[in-house]
């Protein structure tokens, strides 16, 4: 009987919450008229030609669309360095991290530059595995570390297009 007030009292909050946000002009950034809906399947990108910039390029492709039709360039670096971070004596390194960065420019069609910056960031994979699992980890980490510069791109680019 006591829990009846307090399952409705939240529901009451929500409703409330959805009617202050659509007082106030908020729009979703990937809805209509939202920021990102301009770069999306409008915009070439552009990344190094190895294993990392490919499935940096990947990343963003999946977050981005197809590119229908080239409005803006988002041209981007990537670097990892591998850095052991746990060695046993006789056996070498046992965990590798991997330190990845990325440098990303947006630009117009006309070339001007509309937002750029450097993101960052690591993960890890353990070496004690036989030689195809560490393969296979390394594989892995690699790919979650695109997943993470990826997101954190479009994060910045979300904020800098909401910004203007």
């Amino acid at each position: 009987m006591s829990s009846e007030p307090t399952r409705r009292l939240p529901r009451r909050f929500a409703l409330l919450g959805l009617a202050a946000l659509a007082g106030c002009g908020f729009v979703p950034v990937y809805g209509a008229g939202g920021g990102m809906s301009a770069l999306h399947g409008a915009t070439e990108i552009r990344a190094p030609a190895n294993e990392a910039g490919f499935r940096l390029r990947d990343q963003l492709l999946r977050r981005l669309g197809p590119n229908d039709a080239a409005l803006y360039t988002l041209v981007t670096t990537i670097s990892i360095r591998r850095v052991s971070v746990a060695v046993a004596k006789g056996r070498g390194s046992t965990r590798i991290n991997l330190l990845g960065s990325s440098d990303y420019a947006l630009r117009a069609a006309d070339g001007a530059t509309i937002t750029s910056g450097t993101v960052s960031g690591f993960t890890g994979y353990s070496t004690t595995g036989t030689t195809v699992a560490t393969e296979a980890a390394a594989a892995d980490a690699e790919e979650r570390l695109a997943v993470l510069l990826a997101d954190q791109i479009m994060a910045r680019l979300m904020a800098a297009l909401a910004a203007q």
